[in-house]
């Protein structure tokens, strides 16, 4: 019987531990079936009844174009159908057997490598020579039959290369002899797409226990092969091989699906059905908009090598979930009666699936040995080592930096030399030890030296009477957004300006109850950030809006000029051509029909604003999708206006929506339409930028 085992290519189980394996194997084939399914649906769901969000997240180039959607959608929905075919294949097999399986497939009691090997055919001889082209595999070319074969016919050879093809493919193949040394070439390729992951997360994923998490499962990921490899030796090659699926299983499920779930989970919270996106508050508490910017491009596919390597990840995980089975022998307990009555009848193992003819698997005859480890395997092996010791080193090197003042949310990457803040807050009315004074040139290059300033990426000034930003601030490679409230802007020059070569990754500033008399050099720059398509000035004594913008801005921003007191629109804005605009509570009473004309303007605001009446003399057909006009004194919309592309109109406190409610019936489709929420006037809403609300989001 121990003769049999050992040359049995199968680990022999339990019946208890079949039982465990095969309940955490269904179970992971629902959990994955419903998160892909799900997460297909998501993709084909958000860009039809969630336009905001996905605008959002296309503003802030946080996910591919949404033409991509529905490849996404069909790529998580493969998968999906992958785990629910694997999973309807266990439960019928399971059900016609009337015992637990996982497939429906015969097999013998005893394994086929039991038998002795039949005599080699002229094919096999082929297949056997043609051994030679994989690593480890030479001393096959130097026996007599190779030597003769390659003296055959041009067939012969030809038969030879396909048959190299055959056995190189089924290295692949769990039960192959040579099976560890492919895996090994799988498992660095699988160690580089995981390592950039988690790298990835530990600069934009500011929860320390997932980045704890991915940082060990890598770890595990690499050593775990060479551990098992020594722990087992050649004696358990199968149970060593099992194991390692087993490792590579638990790190991809957690990588494709545990940490997703748990950055999503969060944002589900706050979603508000009624309004098919999240309270306008959402997207300006600064905690939120850093998660946003940062976290959100682990939930979305954000290009091409992205979604490669996801997907590649999630094949790995599939494969490796079938693979497992096809291991396994199941040991069942011997029936005490019949023991007693036939002491020599010994209980056979019996195989978990089918048997690996039907798989198209190749067992490993009994004749021969363990394979011994080729070159390439010990330099694989040795590689992932190496690798394992330098993630540990570095990631402990990351998170020994202790906490910093100005640190709202503080990152740890893996490289970082001090304290790296992906929130940065310099508040000149908290004395929280930073010494941060009033704001001026060294206060600032202070601040700035206390962190590590190539992963700062959010960087907000608040309460300060004498802002000067510096030439220091170009060093902030990786900065998204900059934020000014409540402080006097007194210098931001072109030495510290705002550029595409020190800040690729700009996205958005803010300048909210600012102080300034003219738009600063350090927004006007020639190279400006071709990402940065989010430019927001509320409140603020800015009387005029410069022509360069103009050829400094880039076209379709979303773009907010609010409480500037505006006495006309500047002619700058049309030429600008943004996509989203708010011009809410300025000072004009007529809007130009050159603004409406804009190809790609879809969001427009005018809220509190003496206008009486939109243009009638636009021209092109205009975009436009959602519409606001609270606290205005407008009474009828142009007949321009296509009501049935438009996604919402709002106008409380407005002529129009009281002769709505005076005779709803004859404006049947404008009430279908037009919205008139209550309390929508007052003066808090009407600003986009949640002003009133500030102190309170942002303590």
């Amino acid at each position: 019987m121990d003769a049999e085992l050992v040359a049995t290519p199968y680990c022999v189980v339990s019946d208890w531990t079949f039982r465990a394996i095969w309940g955490a194997v269904v179970a992971l084939h629902v959990v994955l079936a419903a998160y892909a399914g799900a997460v297909a649906q998501l993709f084909v769901y958000m860009p039809r009844h969630t336009p905001r969000i996905v605008a959002i997240a296309e503003l802030y180039s946080l996910t591919v174009d949404r033409r991509f959607f529905p490849l996404i959608a069909a790529g998580y929905a493969v998968v999906a159908s992958v785990h629910a075919g694997s999973l309807l294949e266990i439960l019928v097999a399971s059900l016609r057997s009337r015992s637990l399986r996982f497939s429906g497939a015969s097999s013998s009691s005893t394994s086929s490598s039991s038998r002795p090997p039949a005599a080699a055919s002229p094919g096999s001889r082929a297949k056997f020579c043609a051994l030679r082209w994989l690593p480890g595999r030479a001393q096959a070319a130097s026996t007599p039959e190779c030597r003769a074969s390659s003296s055959s016919s041009s067939f012969s050879r030809v038969h030879s290369y396909t048959a190299s093809v055959r056995v190189l493919v089924s290295a692949w193949s769990v039960t192959d002899p040579h099976y560890d040394t492919a895996h090994v070439v799988r498992e660095v390729v699988e160690t580089v797409l995981l390592s950039l992951q988690a790298h990835k997360a530990s600069y934009l994923v500011a929860v320390p226990w997932m980045n704890h998490a991915l940082a060990a499962l890598l770890v595990l990921n690499c050593w775990s092969t060479p551990l098992i490899r020594r722990a087992f030796g050649r004696s358990s090659v199968f149970t060593a091989r099992l194991l390692s699926l087993a490792v590579g299983v638990a790190l991809g499920a957690v990588s494709f699906g545990v940490i997703p779930v748990a950055l999503f989970l969060p944002y589900a919270a706050d979603f508000d059905p009624a309004l098919a996106s999240f309270a306008n508050r959402f997207w300006y508490t600064d905690r939120w908009l850093v998660g946003i910017l940062n976290e959100w491009r682990m939930l979305f596919v954000t290009s091409l090598w992205d979604g490669v390597s996801r997907f590649l990840i999630a094949a790995t995980l599939a494969r490796s979930l079938r693979a497992m089975p096809s291991l396994l022998l199941r040991r069942r307990p011997r029936p005490r009666s019949r023991a007693k009555l036939h002491p020599q009848t010994q209980t056979q193992p019996q195989p978990l699936g089918p048997s690996p003819s039907v798989l198209g698997l190749k067992p490993t005859p009994a004749a021969l040995p363990p394979p011994r480890a080729t070159r390439l395997d010990r330099l694989g092996r040795g590689l992932l080592t190496l690798w394992g010791a330098v993630v540990v080193a570095v990631h402990l090197h990351a998170a020994s930096h202790g906490a910093n003042e100005l640190c709202m949310t503080q990152v740890r990457p893996w490289l970082a030399r001090r304290a790296a803040c992906s929130l940065m807050e310099i508040n000149c009315a908290r004395d929280n030890g930073a010494h941060v004074g009033d704001g001026r040139a060294a206060d600032f290059d202070r601040a700035m030296a206390s962190v590590d300033r190539q992963w700062v990426a959010f960087l907000i000034v608040r309460h300060c009477a004498h802002v000067e930003l510096t030439p220091t601030f170009r060093e902030l490679r990786n900065l998204q957004g900059v934020k000014l409230y409540n402080a006097t802007l007194a210098r931001w020059d072109a030495d510290a300006a705002l550029t595409q070569q020190h800040h690729p990754n700009a996205m958005l500033v803010f300048l909210v109850a600012t102080n300034m008399t003219a738009l600063p050099r350090g927004l006007l720059a020639r190279d400006f950030p071709r990402r940065l398509m989010d430019i927001e000035i509320c409140r603020s004594n800015l009387s005029v809006l410069p022509d360069a913008v103009a050829d400094a801005w880039p076209r379709d921003l979303f773009l907010l000029l609010e409480d500037l007191q505006l006495a006309a629109v500047p002619d700058v804005v049309a030429r600008l051509q943004p996509s989203s605009l708010s011009l809410a509570m300025n000072a004009f009473s007529t809007l130009p029909a050159a603004l409406l004309e804009g190809p790609s303007l879809s969001w427009l605001q005018l809220n509190g604003n003496p206008l009486a009446a939109l243009p009638a003399d636009v021209r092109v057909a205009s975009p436009l999708q959602f519409l606001f006009l609270d606290g205005t004194r407008v009474a009828a919309l142009p007949p321009w206006l296509d009501l049935s592309r438009v996604f919402r109109i709002q106008a409380a406190g407005t002529p129009l929506c009281d002769a709505l409610r005076r005779d709803n019936r004859s404006h049947a489709l404008l009430s279908g339409v037009v919205r008139c929420p209550e309390g929508a006037a007052d003066r808090r809403h009407l600003y986009n930028f949640p002003l009133a609300d500030e102190e309170r989001n942002n303590p």
